[in-house]
């Protein structure tokens, strides 16, 4: 549905005034090559170095990516106890995980 970017940030920028807009697109998802924030009085700034997320294994079709921060050490603990362990890293502790 072409216009739809503008569309939203005119209806938010009309009833919310902000006093500043800042975005991020994760350009191995995102469609930004196609100069929709330029295009809406968007300049562009910076790159930001890339992060690691994580996948289920083996989830076929389903596969879901995950922010890293869900998965703390205190997360870890809570959500999978069974790979809990003082001194593990969060890398070792959610390879075990899967």
């Amino acid at each position: 549905m072409p216009g739809c970017f503008g569309k939203i940030l005119s209806y938010f920028k009309k009833n919310y005034s902000p006093a500043k807009i800042v975005t991020y697109a994760d350009l191995r998802w995102s469609v930004a090559e196609n100069g929709v924030y330029e295009k809406n009085g968007f300049r562009f700034t910076h790159n930001i170095a890339t992060t690691y997320l994580y996948f289920r294994k083996n989830a076929g079709k389903d596969r879901k990516r995950y922010h890293k921060s869900a998965f703390k050490k205190s997360a870890i603990r809570e959500r999978f106890p069974k790979v809990w362990a003082e001194g593990r890293t969060e890398a070792e502790m959610m390879a075990e995980a899967g």
